[in-house]
């Protein structure tokens, strides 16, 4: 299966909720980049919530699959997904590398675009705060024209 992301049309400023499946690695914690390179120089992407122990940037990816919040990204796009994987969690620590020396990595390119943040983003982010019955229209960010 090959790799998709969803929705792979964010926002410049970051903070989106992306899922990626179709990896060919193995069940683990990862750090995710996002960035043009396809590298770990790129910006690194966030699980979505803070831990009690700091760890916010390891991102669990169980069958192939798993989801991170998108950082700020840079000007350009298309944008590529690059995944590292971690040592385990009782061997981590501030001293060193939290990267597993020789661990499973894969790139996944182009996957992704951004379209710059305007009000037609805004007023969408806010309906998602509404109940159903009273989110009006039919737009959604895909929608959108994408940046390149």
């Amino acid at each position: 299966m090959p790799v998709q992301v969803t929705p792979s049309v964010v926002e410049r400023h970051g903070g989106f909720r992306v899922t990626i499946t179709g990896l060919s690695v193995v069940d683990s914690d990862y750090f995710v980049y996002l960035g043009p390179t396809g590298t770990s120089a790129d910006s690194q992407c966030y699980r979505g919530a803070h831990g009690w122990d700091g760890d916010y940037g390891a991102v669990a990816i169980t069958a192939g699959a798993g989801t991170f919040v998108t950082p700020p990204l840079p000007f350009g796009g298309p944008y590529a997904v690059f995944v590292e994987q971690l040592k385990p969690k009782a061997e981590r620590n501030h001293q060193s590398s939290h990267v597993l020396p020789g661990g499973a990595t894969e790139t996944a390119p182009g996957l992704v675009t951004y379209v710059h943040y305007n009000f037609q983003s805004a007023v969408l982010n806010f309906r998602e705060l509404l109940v159903p019955q009273w989110r009006a229209g039919k737009r959604r960010i895909d929608l959108e024209d994408p940046q390149t």
